[in-house]
């Protein structure tokens, strides 16, 4: 993250969204109860700390940052639905449908077509 946009944040925090970012991208295994403890906090305070900051819970920033993610890689008409699912960690392409929808208010499959001018 660009030093302006965490500079405010507690240091549990900004070390969260890095552990966050770093989860999403190496398909890591994303626990709230760890960063709480890598914070030294209980997992409710950590929940208070992270969502007086960003304005979400840290699961609802996680799946946000992971179909955030899936956007981009969804305009790469090489890449079909379901390898970006695999790719950012999903069960299948299903959950993430699930979720593209939910936080882009459109199927993956309607948003790849509107923005990358992919026809399938």
């Amino acid at each position: 993250y660009p030093n302006e946009v965490v500079q405010g944040f507690r240091d549990e925090v900004t070390a969260a969204l890095g552990r966050i970012e770093q989860a999403i991208l190496q398909c890591e295994p994303f626990s709230v109860s760890e960063l709480a403890e890598q914070a030294g906090v209980s997992t409710n305070h950590f929940a208070a700390i992270f969502k007086d900051a960003t304005g979400w819970s840290p699961t609802d920033y996680y799946q946000r940052r992971r179909v955030q993610h899936a956007s981009r890689l969804l305009l790469d008409p090489q890449r079909s639905i379901t390898d970006v699912a695999h790719e950012l960690g999903y069960f299948d392409s299903a959950h993430l449908c699930h979720f593209f929808r939910r936080y882009q208010n459109m199927p993956a499959s309607r948003y790849r077509r509107i923005y990358s001018g992919h026809k399938r």
